[in-house]
């Protein structure tokens, strides 16, 4: 493991766009000014793009790309100074996803240009590479279980047509999971975090599946789900409407079924679920004013409502104004940090991504 790899410049910042004495957020480990310790938001200026964090947000996973070569990477708080991977699974490869205590990332092992395979990594640069399904030489990290031990994947090769099959890796054990007759490829996109339920899109419809039975559908018709509670209980994704041409969040309860989820007015045209709080009680919401577009974050929180994250930014003393086009990916287990890549508001000028926290 090769920490503080000088590969990225970042700051860390108090969203208020000026230090405590009037002066712009300096470059470096942190900004000026002071506001509710638990309002933290850092931007990482590099071309990379972070895929997942751990449940309070303080470490992040993903990859950067310097020239061809794409780099497994993960940043830690509070300075969030970047430990590259590369030289334990590949140049060319990624992490996928981190278990909530920071404690084991998922990632993929390059043996060749178009050669991957999952695999288990600690911080401290242990690599543990998983089995592959039976005949195939090609694997895709997808997600993990909390403890680590229950990994999710997909086993199509990276050629055209794309056809999928999601399975699970267990004790060193691979078991698909089953399809209705007749069909034979499935996405998959999230993994409870108690290892027990599975969560993607079938034939262009949600479904889940319990403890490795049969998958249910539990949306309508042009629909995926994206994220599952920890306890598999709720379930969050999208909704197309083939007549409007736009999209909107739905969120799936074990106990109340299927629910479309409000968004912020301003931006009611196409918006996604794409995250869940491991108690359900928090969805991530990217939407916008047109078709075909993602992008304003917003918060659905239970018993509040919806809030856009520049509204729940200014309510927590810092300035949310103009933090629009900055694409959330995923949240928290713990419903407080969101990671994202796009413009910030007034930092809108810096490429790459970002982490933010909330109250």
């Amino acid at each position: 493991m090769k920490a503080g790899l000088p590969l990225l410049a970042l700051f860390t910042v108090v969203l208020t766009g000026c230090g405590g004495d009037g002066s712009s957020p300096s470059a470096g480990g942190g900004g000026g000014g002071s506001i509710a310790p638990s309002l933290r938001y850092t931007a990482f200026t590099d071309s990379g793009l972070p895929t997942d964090l751990s449940g309070d947000g303080s470490t992040v996973v993903g990859y950067t790309q310097l020239g061809s070569a794409i780099n497994p990477v993960a940043w830690k708080y509070p300075d969030y100074v970047l430990a590259s991977f590369s030289s334990e699974i590949s140049s060319s490869a990624y992490l996928a996803a981190v278990t909530p205590d920071g404690s084991h990332f998922l990632g993929v092992w390059h043996a060749g240009i178009l050669v991957g395979q999952p695999a288990l990594l600690t911080p401290t640069g242990t690599v543990t590479v998983l089995a592959l399904p039976a005949g195939k030489t090609d694997g895709y990290p997808i997600d993990l279980s909390d403890d680590g031990k229950v990994v999710l994947c997909l086993d199509a090769p990276p050629t055209t047509p794309f056809h999928p099959r999601p399975y699970l890796v267990k004790n060193g054990v691979v078991t698909y999971l089953p399809l209705p007759d007749g069909v034979t490829t499935a996405y998959a996109s999230a993994i409870s975090g108690d290892g027990h339920v599975v969560v993607g899109t079938i034939n262009d419809q949600a479904a889940i599946w319990v403890n490795g039975g049969a998958p249910e559908l539990i949306a309508a018709p042009q629909s995926g789900a994206r994220d599952v509670s920890r306890d598999g209980n709720v379930v969050v994704g999208i909704q197309r409407d083939s007549s409007s041409l736009g999209s909107h969040p739905f969120r799936w309860t074990a106990a109340g079924g299927t629910e479309d989820l409000p968004v912020s007015p301003d931006y009611p045209k196409s918006a996604v679920a794409s995250g869940v709080s491991e108690d359900g009680n928090t969805v991530l919401i990217s939407g916008n004013a047109v078709s075909g577009s993602e992008g304003i974050p917003q918060l659905w929180r239970n018993g509040s409502g919806t809030q856009t994250v520049a509204d729940l930014i200014t309510a927590a003393g810092g300035d949310g104004a103009g933090f629009m086009g900055a694409s959330p990916i995923k949240l928290s287990a713990d419903g407080h940090s969101i990671i994202g890549r796009g413009q910030r508001g007034t930092f809108s000028s810096l490429a790459g991504s970002w982490v933010l926290t909330l109250p």
